[in-house]
């Protein structure tokens, strides 16, 4: 074989060999699922041999920044919006609409009816969100005591499905795990051709 020809078939071989390597070991992160038995070994992607730990190690990081002054706020924010307001008067308006006795001033005047209807779930509402906010300023910093948020975030981690998790690693380290995979080719045809040099250029003038 042709020395040129031989560094060549060397740098070539190399990165093929360091593309395969780099794209089964980016794999191998979610691959397989579950416990394989390859001779005395068993072989696990990472992700999933280890998704228990993370879940928790997540949580424990994220509660750690989450404080209950946090938690506080969103439940207190929670009973100030204006949703509570609407929701209310939507069912009081219901409630007024199939109330048989008040059926009655519907089929006498229907304007007026309406009217009623407006006024006593207007006014049933606005009693209703401000006696809301006033019992939700009072029971937030309660219930931010007692919400354990990194029990929460460890069950709903570990509900998560190992084909949802490898879907959102591979939105956000795309990129990222492709510049692997390219690294392994660079870097394996840098060896090969540091090889093909060595075997085909050197050594035959050294010996």
């Amino acid at each position: 074989m042709e020395p040129l020809v031989g560094v060549l078939v060397a740098t070539i071989v190399g990165g093929i060999i360091g593309y395969v390597t780099n794209i089964v070991a980016v794999r191998m992160l979610f691959h397989p699922e579950h416990p394989v038995g390859v001779g005395p070994f068993k072989v696990q992607g990472l992700i999933p041999s280890r998704k228990a730990e993370i879940a928790l190690r997540l949580a424990e990081v994220v509660a750690n920044y989450m404080r209950p002054e946090d938690v506080e706020s969103v439940l207190a924010g929670a009973f100030e919006e204006g949703g509570i307001e609407e929701y209310v008067k939507e069912k009081v308006v219901q409630a007024l609409r199939t109330s048989r006795p008040l059926r009655l001033f519907s089929s006498m005047s229907p304007e007026v009816f309406d009217k009623l209807v407006e006024s006593v779930a207007t006014s049933v509402s606005r009693s209703f969100s401000g006696y809301a906010r006033r019992v939700g300023r009072e029971l937030a910093p309660i219930l931010a005591e007692r919400i354990d948020v990194a029990s929460i975030i460890t069950r709903r981690a570990e509900e998560v499905s190992l084909e949802e998790v490898e879907r959102m690693f591979r939105q956000v380290a795309g990129p990222e795990l492709r510049r692997i995979e390219i690294a392994g080719l660079a870097l394996g045809a840098t060896i090969g051709f540091i090889q093909g040099i060595i075997n085909y250029l050197l050594l035959p003038y050294l010996l």
